[in-house]
């Protein structure tokens, strides 16, 4: 079963009552334009040039929106990327099917961190909904028999094959240390089934996750319960890359200007329809019989 071990150089202020306290100062890890004016406007008017402007206009107006849109999600994609270091998920995982139902009795507390470990495990159960990975947590007192980080990766090893009893766990072990400032080892086993959703990949997001939760002021109990929901938010979804966001502002912005142009060729198949009705009024509007004697014949041909 993949192991990964996690160590951490002394920090001030420790546990009891909250988990771990400050456990991180180091670290290292293993792993409409309206109607043009009817003809003879007063003053002489163009409307060409006004509708060539007004076509103008709404050229401009798309661009404007198209570099809003750039610029959004541009800076999306730059508030997820310096706001949140938990890392990328490269892909979307699929959740595995268990083999056994969610187990509640998940949190062994030999040192005393948290406040309602029977409670706590059940709100682990958002992990297990989400991934199918079922979730333990095993707080070790300090063991002097253990001396070394080989020596705690195969006692979890062990625990994990005497007391787990499937391969669809992912179990988190804590060592403590036998001064209480100093930090722990931590480790973490994987079932053989779970490999599909906790890989290397999705096991480094966790101890991010971890590592962001450990100085705060939470609880041990609400800490865990939220390392473990947001590994599995983040681990469950495909990250979006810089690329992803660029390619989405290339298709919003495509649209757009699609959709602009559709409109605009509405709009100057509305109003050349619109000229050419108020050009035959105005045809049928003028009299036909003229100051011209020499258009006498025309008007009594044609009934004037």
């Amino acid at each position: 079963m993949p192991q990964t071990g996690y160590r951490r150089r002394q920090s001030p202020g420790f546990f009891p009552g909250f988990l771990m306290g400050s456990m991180l100062s180091g670290r290292r890890r293993r792993y409409d334009a309206p109607d043009f004016p009817p003809q003879g406007y007063p003053g002489g008017y163009d409307q060409g040039s006004r509708y060539r402007s007004r076509r103008g206009s709404s050229l401009i107006w798309i661009l404007v929106i198209v570099l809003i849109l750039i610029f959004l999600f541009s800076a999306m994609s730059g508030c997820s990327s310096s706001s949140d270091e938990a890392g990328n998920s490269s892909y979307n995982r699929e959740k595995i099917t268990a083999s056994q139902p969610f187990d509640a009795d998940c949190i062994v507390d030999e040192a005393g961190f948290f406040e309602a470990p029977s409670k706590t495990g059940q709100r682990l159960k958002t992990f297990y909904d989400k991934t199918g990975v079922q979730p333990y947590v095993v707080i070790e007192d300090y063991d002097p028999s253990l001396k070394t980080d080989t020596q705690k990766e195969a006692y979890a090893q062990q625990y994990y094959d005497e007391y787990i009893g499937n391969e669809d766990t992912f179990l988190y072990m804590y060592f403590a240390d036998a001064d209480p400032d100093s930090v722990g080892y931590m480790q973490t086993v994987n079932g053989k089934n779970t490999e599909a959703v906790m890989d290397p990949e999705a096991v480094n997001i966790f101890w991010n996750y971890m590592d962001s939760e450990w100085t705060s002021s939470k609880s041990t109990d609400d800490m865990f319960v939220d390392v473990f929901d947001k590994t599995a938010d983040r681990i469950m979804t495909k990250t979006a890359t810089g690329k992803d966001v660029a390619m989405r502002t290339l298709l919003v912005g495509g649209i757009v200007i699609v959709a602009a142009a559709i409109i605009i060729l509405v709009m100057m198949k509305h109003r050349r329809e619109k000229e050419k009705a108020e050009e035959t009024r105005r045809i049928l509007e003028t009299p036909l019989k003229t100051d011209d004697p020499d258009d006498d014949d025309l008007v009594h041909r044609y009934g004037g």
